[in-house]
């Protein structure tokens, strides 16, 4: 007989919200309760990066930047943690292969036309049985670094730079018996090639080294004896060198490959890859917590969970409630009409809170006072009373004691009109009342919203049913 009744939702969003005084309780409880637990757990962490510390880094002063590196590093798997160590030493190798790049000259050269010049040196022992192989020697001492400061002191060109500009082959020949059986000593070759991109500049360099010849000398004469060391040719021009294409386009390969790679693992990075990466890095102020301390963020998160845990618990009272509501509809219900809703008698003035919540429930329709209400109810019922020719009507509820305001307004305009009125409470449980209703042939209902039950006013209206009684309607008490 009765319905699937159907939940208001704007009455149960407002009967959630009335309840926002215990839901700033919850709040409060639920803000403590995480508050504290994410506080123990700080403490622990704190520890637990402290000790580990110790067991790393044994007699070292364990500082607040390792215990914040530590921190953060926790948050992040193996695999995450050495992402960001890869990206950074990728970095690394970059930025020293751009100061290469700025300091190197042979990136600057037109591979196709290189300004060169060749000095080949002839190079012999004035004593034959002292062999030395003299040419090697030279090609040591000029390969040492002392050449290409002294280039750096006469031409400004940096050492570095000049190291790359400058190359050196020797050959040593062997010595050999004539026809007579005589010694001949086989003399030594040497050739340094020298390049710039620029002309003159090369041809100063080539300068350079000569000079630096004639001043070793001395020196290797004294190591190793008298030697004889004669400039046998001397060339100039433009030469056209693949190595040096080759070292050019690997060079550029290798910044876009390093850029790339970089690039890629930056955007791969989740927000935890990026604060390690900040702070290893020290690209952006990264501010970690080194202190055990209570987060802000678990303290909020707190006081929500428990704010709709709160707020779903009434939600649930709210629809397993099997109690009448001031919103329900009778007819929707249980197929009779509703004659009125007699609003809350003696309200008082409501908080702005209070206020705001009622306005949310009664959003879409009037809400008359108490007394105007009741005027409504009762004219409604005398209509249906007077119209339909009725001179005797009983009122009948689950709890008229809680109603009796109404009952006796009611009463009091239909006997007005000569209608007798008699009132029956609570026939369920009443065996006198219940056989009181064999004489009730028209019946108004009169319920109170919170106390009657859905289930007792349905066994109310099959009992009334059962004895052919007539249901005008009924009538909603808040």
């Amino acid at each position: 007989m009765m319905e699937e009744k159907e939940i208001d939702l704007l009455d149960l969003l407002a009967d959630v919200l009335s309840h926002w005084r215990g839901i700033l309780v919850w709040m409060i409880i639920g803000a403590l309760v995480f508050g504290a637990v994410d506080y123990m757990m700080s403490v622990n962490v704190i520890k637990e990066v402290e000790e580990q510390a110790a067991e790393d880094f044994p007699g070292e002063e364990i500082t607040t930047e390792l215990i914040a590196e530590s921190i953060v590093a926790r948050e992040l798997q193996e695999a995450q943690r050495t992402a960001v160590l890869i990206t950074i030493d990728d970095e690394e190798e970059l930025e020293k292969r751009k100061k290469y790049g700025d300091v190197s000259i042979v990136l600057d050269m037109d591979p196709y036309k290189i300004p060169r010049v060749e000095l080949v040196y002839e190079l012999a022992l004035i004593s034959p049985q002292e062999n030395h192989m003299v040419a090697n020697v030279y090609q040591d001492v000029l390969s040492g670094s002392g050449l290409f400061v002294y280039i750096q002191e006469k031409t400004g060109i940096d050492a570095t730079a000049a190291r790359e500009l400058i190359s050196i082959s020797a050959r040593t020949n062997k010595d050999y018996l004539d026809e007579y059986q005589k010694l001949i000593v086989g003399k030594d070759n040497m050739k340094i090639s020298v390049m710039h991109v620029d002309e003159a500049t090369c041809k100063q360099l080539a300068e350079t080294v000569k000079d630096y010849l004639d001043q070793v000398y001395e020196e290797i004469t004294d190591s190793i004896g008298e030697h004889e060391i004669v400039l046998i040719s001397e060339n100039a021009g433009m030469v056209m060198d693949m190595d040096v294409l080759d070292k050019q386009v690997n060079y550029r390969n290798s910044l876009l490959t390093l850029e790339n790679t970089i690039a890629k693992a930056y955007d791969g990075f989740t927000d935890e890859q990026i604060l390690y990466y900040n702070l290893l890095t020290g690209k952006e102020e990264v501010e970690v917590n080194t202190k055990a301390d209570l987060s802000l963020k678990m303290v909020v998160i707190g006081a929500i969970v428990f704010a709709f845990l709160y707020a779903g618990i009434w939600m649930v009272l709210y629809v397993i409630n099997g109690k009448l509501r001031a919103c329900d509809n009778l007819n929707s219900i249980y197929g009779i009409a509703t004659l009125g809703v007699v609003t809350a008698a003696g309200k008082k003035k409501k908080k702005f809170m209070d206020a705001t919540i009622e306005k949310i429930r009664n959003t879409g329709r009037r809400v008359p006072s108490f007394e105007d209400s009741m005027e409504l109810a009762t004219t409604a019922a005398k209509l249906e009373v007077t119209n339909k020719e009725i001179a005797e009507v009983c009122i009948l509820g689950c709890d008229l004691e809680a109603a009796s305001q109404v009952c006796e307004k009611l009463t009091t305009s239909l006997e007005k009109d000569n209608i007798k009125v008699t009132k029956l409470n609570n026939i369920l449980g009443d065996a006198a009342a219940m056989d009181s209703i064999q004489s009730v042939k028209t019946a108004i209902l009169v319920e109170k919203a919170g106390s009657s039950s859905y289930r007792d006013i349905e066994e109310e209206i099959k009992l009334l049913k059962r004895q052919d009684i007539t249901i005008l309607g009924g009538i909603i008490v808040e």
